[in-house]
């Protein structure tokens, strides 16, 4: 999206920022004029309509549960992981699927059940591999995959 509109520069950068969460009406409106941007609530709503209405915003009734970060221990819904085992569809919390075609991939999803931190993941992958590297060689892999599982709106908090 391009535009020379403080209000929806503001606005729009706030949403992408925190996607794959989201913000309340009002939150929005208070983050830019924190953000000393003239935040009129009538041309606001006019920028998120528009932005809904040619796909670039969703508007929901409740805020979706995912979370932008993976956390210290980190955690996927019930039905993701029993999905994984099962196939590759998965279900987001953005009410979309994805294809986790790899094998690793899938193993990932069904250990996010909020007991086990990056180390203790990265030691269960590398058991699953053969031959089996270190654990330490899988982390950085490992936080990429979970960056885009937490874009994809698969972790909760």
């Amino acid at each position: 999206m391009k535009t020379a509109h403080p209000l929806a520069k503001t606005a729009v950068g706030k949403l992408t920022q925190i996607w794959p969460g989201a913000l309340h009406f009002d939150e929005l409106l208070a983050v830019c004029r924190e953000s000393n941007v003239e935040a009129d609530p009538d041309a606001l709503k006019e920028i998120l309509f528009t932005t809904y209405r040619v796909g670039l915003a969703e508007m929901h009734v409740a805020r979706p549960q995912c979370v932008p970060r993976a956390g210290r221990f980190p955690s996927t819904t019930a039905l993701a992981r029993f999905q994984a085992m099962g196939g590759p569809t998965i279900t987001t919390l953005r009410h979309s699927t994805i294809e986790a075609t790899g094998d690793i991939e899938r193993r990932l999803l069904t250990l996010l059940d909020g007991t086990r931190d990056r180390h203790a993941l990265a030691s269960e992958l590398a058991s699953c591999m053969s031959p089996s590297p270190p654990p330490e060689k899988l982390l950085p892999e490992l936080e990429k995959n979970l960056g885009k599982l937490a874009r994809f709106g698969l972790l909760i908090a």
